[in-house]
């Protein structure tokens, strides 16, 4: 799921990870810093500003009871 679905502010999105059944979900989002890069590399730079911010603004996600991993771990417990 797209992060930007979950919530545009730090509470909403909170919820919506709380709200997680147990299992697997990806959340993908693509922060970025605002720079002239950014807005030279994509046109939707202000939407990748706002992840950021929104991320930035967010406790750490194991305070949401969420443990973050990448596709080499998922692949490890997928083949137990």
């Amino acid at each position: 799921m797209q992060l930007a679905t979950l919530g545009s502010t730090a509470d909403e999105v909170a919820a919506a990870l709380a709200a997680l059944g147990a299992g697997v979900t990806e959340v993908v989002g693509r922060p970025g810093i605002d720079s002239e890069e950014l807005r030279a590399a994509t046109p939707h730079w202000e939407e990748r500003v706002a992840s950021f911010e929104l991320l930035s603004s967010m406790a750490p996600w194991s305070d949401y009871g969420l443990e973050p991993i990448g596709y080499r771990a998922l692949g490890r417990a997928m083949a137990v």
